[in-house]
């Protein structure tokens, strides 16, 4: 298995695992709560969902949790940490 693949199950076995979720991303649990707010309040004023726009993220974020990936014994490559967004310890 090349070098990607293997980080890339990595992250997926971290993702299956539910260790990366142990907490929750503030800002984009807000922002979805918002979003779909947004969305029911037009529907409840008469717009018809099947005419309403898919919206898309305008962005993105890369969290890791350093400790959930050591709990799995996956090395994040030191490229992928530096871009992230946040780190939780």
């Amino acid at each position: 298995m090349s070098g990607r693949r293997r980080f890339l199950a990595g992250l997926a076995a971290l993702a299956a695992s539910r260790l990366a979720f142990a907490q929750p991303a503030h800002n984009y649990i807000h922002t979805i709560w918002r979003q779909a707010a947004d969305v029911v309040d037009k529907i409840l004023k008469g717009a018809k969902p099947a005419n309403l726009p898919v919206e898309q993220p305008s962005k993105f974020e890369l969290l890791l949790n350093l400790a959930a990936a050591k709990a799995i014994g996956l090395a994040l490559p030191r490229s992928v940490v530096l871009r992230a967004d946040e780190l939780i310890q």
